[in-house]
């Protein structure tokens, strides 16, 4: 994309860390619990992708493959996310954040014979090889408008936690210092993983 490279590491390394921990949460869950391990798992692709489109340097190598592949991974992700949403807000985000991420793929991709702008770097290069914009203003700017609000959202729903965790719990009810394997896989930490992959797809929407 068009930000600084150490903006494009912290993204990666945003990317990356979600990733990692929505991959380790889809594998601690209950066996019967199928249904949050299928989230975390799309929030797992869905972090990992967001670390291979901000890393700097390496889309422009991957040349018109990077893009296609990515762009066929979050058009896979978006259209699964659809089919299971069942009217669930996080799901229906998820949607909007692998249609969100298939656009930006597509932005990636370097012109047919337009020598020399590939991925994310090229997106940069976008803006001084002729082309009047990044995408398309209005879905920039909805995307802008939709994961503002969406971060001032779930960041306040996340506020209030560390207040309850001060509570002193009842025998045998755990708490802040419960060291419980399921203490951080209740649902404030899955806000968590949606409240960093937003706030990651907000930079990088910043960047266009």
């Amino acid at each position: 994309m068009g930000e600084p490279p150490l903006v494009g590491w912290l993204l990666t390394a945003l990317g990356t860390a979600t990733g990692v921990l929505c991959a380790v949460r889809s594998g601690a869950r209950a066996a019967a619990d199928r249904y949050a391990r299928r989230t975390a798992r799309a929030e797992a692709a869905m972090g990992m992708g967001m670390a291979l489109m901000a890393a700097p340097g390496l889309a422009p190598r991957t040349g018109v493959w990077g893009p296609l592949a990515l762009g066929v991974l979050f058009a896979g992700l978006a259209v699964r996310a659809s089919l299971f949403a069942r009217g669930e807000a996080h799901r229906l985000h998820h949607t909007v954040d692998a249609a969100a991420m298939t656009y930006m793929a597509a932005l990636m991709a370097p012109p047919i014979g337009g020598g020399g702008m590939a991925g994310m770097d090229g997106m940069d290069g976008m803006r001084h090889g002729g082309h009047a914009s990044m995408g398309l203003p209005l879905v920039d700017l909805a995307l802008l408008a939709y994961y503002t609000l969406y971060v001032l959202r779930v960041g306040a729903r996340l506020v209030p936690a560390p207040a309850a965790a001060c509570t002193t719990p009842g025998p045998g009810r755990g708490g802040a210092d419960d060291t419980s394997p399921r203490a951080w896989q209740g649902p404030a930490v899955g806000l968590a993983c949606r409240l960093s992959l937003a706030m990651g797809m907000l930079a990088m929407v910043l960047a266009m």
